[in-house]
């Protein structure tokens, strides 16, 4: 069970490092048309 939920952090921590790779909507929806997979955009707020 340690295994596998380190895993998943290791896994957790890198498409976050991938996803900062894309600095704009413009250069996501691009790209996203480019390799034919959908876009997820996620929002964050402290109301």
């Amino acid at each position: 069970m340690k295994n596998l939920i380190i895993i998943l952090f290791i896994i957790a921590l890198s498409s976050t490092a991938y996803s900062k790779a894309v600095e704009s909507l413009d250069d996501a929806m691009t790209l996203s048309k480019e390799q034919n997979k959908p876009v997820l955009i996620d929002v964050f707020t402290d109301w």
